[in-house]
């Protein structure tokens, strides 16, 4: 008899015990499940946070995941970002949206990222322009001094503007957007400049 009451005292601790682990677990995922309502700072801005830890990211993607973008999240893993400063208004920009377009799938496989910092005085117009050329980068509105708090971002008078930087925010490459074209050769020679020997 004595045998049998202790173990039921024991099956009703390991019950408790059970019960009490699994309320911390759950705990534990609500801890870091986003908040109902705190997905957007404004209306159709979504934060680029994804379920990584700050130790985890490079500086540049620390970064972007402080800020707000629409059209999409940036990659936070990337191991290249480009900055493409453009507007809808801009005869330039949009002529080379459809070629920055149809390389982006193979960007993404690189590792590279592009981050659109909207030239346009609207986000709805900004986002009419990405539409428009069915352009699947993530996009974001710069302050009203036209800058944006991305390690290496540099602000400018004349769009298309591409940046090229590391994802410590060392830049690779600036100046007009068509240099995008070329993103496998400055990568490229960066690389083999800091390959072990050189």
């Amino acid at each position: 008899m004595m045998k049998k009451n202790i173990l039921i005292i024991l099956l009703a601790l390991g019950g408790a015990l059970a019960i009490t682990t699994g309320y911390g677990e759950e705990q534990d995922a609500q801890k870091d499940a986003p908040v109902a309502g705190t997905e957007s700072v404004e209306a159709g801005v979504a934060p680029a946070a994804q379920a990584t830890s700050a130790e985890e990211l490079s500086p540049v993607a620390a970064s972007l995941a402080t800020q707000s973008f629409f059209n999409g999240k940036p990659d936070l893993h990337a191991k290249y970002y480009i900055y493409l400063q453009s507007a809808s208004w801009c005869g330039p920009c949009r002529a080379e949206m459809p070629e920055i377009v149809a390389l982006y799938e193979q960007m993404k496989k690189d590792g590279v990222e592009i981050i659109l910092v909207s030239a346009d005085s609207t986000q709805e117009g900004a986002e009419k322009y990405l539409q428009a050329f069915k352009a699947p980068f993530p996009a974001t509105m710069p302050n009203k001094d036209g800058m944006v708090d991305l390690p290496g971002f540099k602000r400018t008078n004349y769009v298309p503007r591409a940046t090229i930087v590391t994802n410590q925010g060392e830049s690779l490459a600036d100046g007009h957007g068509s240099i995008i074209k070329h993103y496998k050769d400055i990568i490229g020679k960066y690389e083999a400049q800091k390959a072990p020997g050189k």
